[in-house]
């Protein structure tokens, strides 16, 4: 899960920062907004977000946070599945 997101107040709606909002109340993600953040051609020519650092541009901010936070619920379901597995035992003939 990002610690970090970060973003350029230009670039963004007001949808956008009640999203952001939410996060940062739900998971403790820590959410800079920034008037401007030096990636001037990304912000010209679409939506992007900083996310720990690492610049990802997309369709739209809406499809970014579903996707870096789709992948959160993956990897827990996986880990709970795994877990589960981990503690059964399979003997032959059982």
């Amino acid at each position: 899960m990002p610690q970090l997101i970060e973003c350029c107040a230009y670039n963004i709606d007001e949808q956008t920062r009640q999203q952001l909002q939410q996060l940062r109340s739900k998971y403790g993600v820590t959410v800079i907004e920034e008037c401007c953040q030096g990636h001037c051609c990304e912000c010209f020519e679409g939506p992007y977000l900083l996310v720990d650092g690492a610049l990802l541009c997309g369709a739209s901010h809406d499809v970014m946070l579903k996707e870096i936070f789709s992948h959160r619920s993956t990897r827990k379901e996986e880990e709970g599945k795994r877990r589960g597995r981990e503690g059964q035992t399979t003997e032959p003939g059982a």
